[in-house]
């Protein structure tokens, strides 16, 4: 049963109970029990009837429109068949050409020309007046549609249409840009780079500290990893943000950072970094505050791709695909890099994720 509450402020709410189908009925036809007894319906009692029955009244409606649209499509048709027997015998009688002309003979040719020329003048008023007819019916089913807001409710139909064809094609490529980015990790995971990655014991900050047999890295400053980026060919490797509190990862120069002891990010200092709240950071520019990478939290993977040839590091969160792209020096050797706050903790990705 439909439960709707009555608009009238002074009846508290109270739940809507009996509508009116009275077709000359001017008042509101849904009411509550107080609103009933204001006596708006009481000149036509048969008429009104319990909420309960309102499933069976849309029901009956549902059947006579089924009924009306199925005469109007009988209609449709009718007057589309006429139309193809006009088109068609047009066709047939009119439409002369050499082959007609051969079966002829004179008195057949000669009735031929005077049907034609009875046929043009009548046409043209026939056809005027059902020119004139159909503007008729036109403006007939125009002002119905106008009238009952058909036209507003054919185009809310058509807008959901697209709605849902728009984000049925959204979600399959979402679906193929998950497919794509899993094959892209377990590419990754496989790879003989990713498996024989670990952090360095020797090369980071001092209060880094390097755990499950160079794996994971926590506690702070930065930490190159004991594998070289290879020169001839695209690397890619991932790590898993643990704890993302003031977090970064990318690349560094070992010869570079190792003059600072692996303090300093930025300008001439040794490495190429985002960090969790979207800043970037390159050796070869100043911080750019308005160059945002994307933002990344706990138990993120991060995705970061290096081509040396072509000057390029990219940073790609899995979860999202977002991605982010910096220039790089390819004039140094260059390793993975990260460098956590006090309580970051990152660690190298495996198949045990």
């Amino acid at each position: 049963m439909i439960q709707l509450k009555c608009q009238v402020p002074e009846h508290h709410n109270k739940f809507v109970e009996y509508f009116c189908i009275n077709q000359n009925c001017n008042q509101f036809r849904v009411q509550c029990y107080f609103c009933y007894q204001n006596g708006d319906h009481f000149s036509h009692p048969k008429d009104v009837f319990q909420m309960a029955e309102f499933q069976d009244f849309l029901q009956q409606q549902f059947n006579q429109n089924e009924e009306l649209l199925r005469n109007l499509q009988k209609v449709i048709n009718n007057v589309q068949m006429q139309l193809e027997n006009l088109k068609r015998g047009i066709q047939v009688k009119f439409n002369m050409n050499k082959e007609k002309l051969q079966c002829l003979n004179v008195k057949q040719l000669n009735d031929w020309i005077c049907d034609y020329f009875k046929f043009q003048i009548e046409s043209s008023q026939s056809f005027k007046y059902v020119e004139q007819n159909m503007k008729d019916i036109q403006q007939t089913i125009f002002s119905i549609i106008s009238d009952y807001n058909l036209q507003t409710l054919q185009e809310q139909h058509k807008q959901q249409q697209c709605s849902l064809s728009l984000q049925n094609q959204l979600q399959l490529k979402e679906k193929d840009w998950k497919n794509i980015r899993q094959e892209l990790l377990e590419s990754i995971l496989t790879s003989s780079f990713q498996k024989q990655l670990t952090f360095s014991s020797e090369h980071k900050h001092r209060d880094a500290v390097v755990s499950n047999n160079g794996k994971i890295v926590e506690c702070g400053g930065s930490c190159l990893c004991d594998q070289l980026i290879p020169t001839h060919q695209v690397t890619k490797f991932a790590f898993k943000i643990l704890n993302s509190k003031a977090c970064y990862v990318g690349i560094g120069i070992k010869q570079v950072m190792q003059e600072t002891s692996y303090n300093y990010v930025g300008l001439n200092q040794g490495s190429y970094l985002i960090r969790n709240d979207q800043h970037s950071y390159s050796h070869n520019q100043q911080r750019n505050n308005n160059k945002l990478s994307f933002h990344f939290s706990d138990n993120d993977i991060i995705i970061i791709e290096v081509d040396i040839q072509k000057k390029n590091i990219k940073w790609t969160k899995f979860q999202s695909g977002e991605s982010f792209n910096q220039q790089i020096c390819s004039c140094y050797d260059l390793y993975p890099c990260i460098r956590s706050g006090s309580d970051s903790k990152v660690k190298i990705l495996g198949f045990d994720l």
